[in-house]
C-alpha cells in the first residue's frame, strides 16, 4: 500500500497498544496497516486511521488474514476507494469490548469487506458504514452478533452478495 503507516510485504503480526495501554496509534496519509503476500494478523486495543479523503482503508489483508479490534479503526476514504477493513483471501474479524472500551470500525468505505473467501465475524462493538455496507461478503460467512453489537450501513447492515450467512 502507497502511503501506508505500517506495510508489512510478506504476512506479520501488528499490535497496537495492549488491554492497559488504549491510546497507542497508527494513522497514515494512505492505509493504516497493509499486509500481503501471506496471511497477517491485526491486534489493536488503541487507534488505526487512514486519514486520506482520496485513499486507503485502515487495515488492509490482501492475502487474508486475522483482526482483533478492541479499539478504534477507521479510514476517510469513500466507500468507491476503500473500505475501512479488507480481506481480499478471507479471514476472520473479532470487534469487542475491553472493559468499557468498545471496539469501533467506521467510515465512509464498507465497514468489513470480505472479497477473496470466507469471513466469520465476531462483533460486540461496532461496525458502521456512513455510505456503504457495515459488512460486505462475496465468499460467505458466519456473523455472530452479541449482546451490545451493532452493525449499521447506509446501503446494508450485512450485504451477502448472493452467498449463504450462517
Amino acid at each position: 500500500g502507497t502511503n501506508s503507516a505500517i506495510s508489512l510485504i510478506d504476512g506479520g503480526r501488528v499490535f497496537n497498544g495492549s488491554a492497559t495501554v488504549l491510546n497507542a496509534l497508527i494513522s497514515g496519509s494512505g492505509t493504516g496497516v497493509y499486509i500481503t503476500h501471506a496471511a497477517g494478523t491485526v491486534t489493536n486495543f488503541g487507534t488505526i486511521a487512514a486519514t486520506s479523503s482520496l485513499r486507503g482503508g485502515g487495515v488492509t489483508f490482501e492475502s487474508g488474514g486475522s483482526l482483533i479490534n478492541e479499539g478504534k479503526i477507521q479510514s476517510a476514504a469513500p466507500a468507491t476507494l476503500a473500505s475501512v477493513v479488507y480481506m481480499g483471501g478471507g479471514g476472520s474479524v473479532t470487534n469487542t469490548k475491553n472493559g468499557a472500551e468498545i471496539g469501533v470500525i467506521s467510515g465512509p468505505g464498507s465497514g468489513i469487506s470480505f472479497r477473496g473467501g470466507p469471513g466469520p465475524v465476531t462483533n460486540s462493538g461496532s461496525i458502521q458504514s456512513s455510505t456503504a455496507n457495515g459488512i460486505y461478503l462475496r465468499g460467505g460467512g458466519l456473523i455472530t452478533k452479541q449482546a451490545g453489537g451493532l452493525i449499521d450501513g447506509a446501503a446494508n447492515c450485512i450485504n451477502k452478495r448472493g452467498v449463504d450467512v450462517s
